[in-house]
């Protein structure tokens, strides 16, 4: 249902933001899970959104994938850790490509 989408991206965007604003990505957990990008866990959420096919969680996802243009290492290009970064998106990609044609 378009309405369940739009309310799930409306909070991934308010997530994205107060993310950004409490400098969340400053703080222990950004620095711990350095490889670990906000597009993969929008790919996360959008595995889970497939499988019990819930829009609102494909909205959440879309929102994510969407917010990681904002940043300043987009998808984690120039940085430290993108090969790492690129190998769990690859995976996640897959396994929601999978989960989406199999559910």
């Amino acid at each position: 249902m378009v309405i369940s989408f739009a309310i799930g991206f409306m909070i991934g965007l308010v997530l994205d933001v107060a993310w950004w604003q409490l400098n969340l990505d400053k703080s222990g957990i950004d620095k711990r899970f350095k490889a670990h990008e906000h597009y993969h866990i929008g790919l996360e959420i959008g595995i889970i959104g497939t499988i019990l096919h819930q829009e609102i969680l494909i909205g959440l996802m879309t929102a994510f994938v969407l917010a990681e243009w904002s940043q300043d290492h987009k998808f984690a290009l120039n940085s430290g850790h993108f090969k790492q970064s690129t190998v769990i998106g690859i995976i996640l990609f897959i396994v929601l490509i999978i989960s989406s044609l199999c559910f």
